[in-house]
């Protein structure tokens, strides 16, 4: 199901990284946003669709918890004010179709090696077989 570089039950973002370095020096021009879009997809692409909104609790905590608060502020018109960006931020990525922007916020936020060991604390695939 998942790629096959991974590290406990998700991927290990600077493996992944490593891996497509080397196949977009073949395939195509090495340029940074090909690899960050394809990083990603890779991403996307491994999260279980029935785990999705267990990912959108977690990574909007992780958001917000490394928000600085004038950002806060400017959301919620208070700068201690953490669970009304909690309720905004769930409320803006509640619909599925906002699964791919999700990730990329995270990685632009958080990075790519942060958002890839949130997701992989979260242990995908066992709360996917229980489901």
């Amino acid at each position: 199901m998942f790629p096959s570089v991974i590290r406990g039950d998700f991927l290990t973002p600077m493996k992944l990284r490593q891996r497509m370095e080397t196949n977009d020096s073949i395939e195509q021009p090495n340029t940074n946003e090909s690899n960050i879009d394809s990083l990603i997809d890779m991403f996307v692409d491994a999260i279980p669709d029935s785990t999705w909104l267990i990912v959108k609790e977690h990574l909007v905590t992780q958001i917000v918890d490394a928000m600085p608060l004038n950002i806060i502020e400017s959301i919620t018109g208070d700068p201690q004010n953490d669970d009304r960006a909690l309720e905004i931020l769930d409320d803006f990525y509640k619909s599925p179709d906002m699964n791919r922007q999700l990730i990329v916020d995270c990685f632009n936020i958080l990075g790519p090696d942060q958002t890839g060991y949130a997701l992989d604390s979260l242990r995908l695939t066992k709360i996917q077989s229980k489901n």
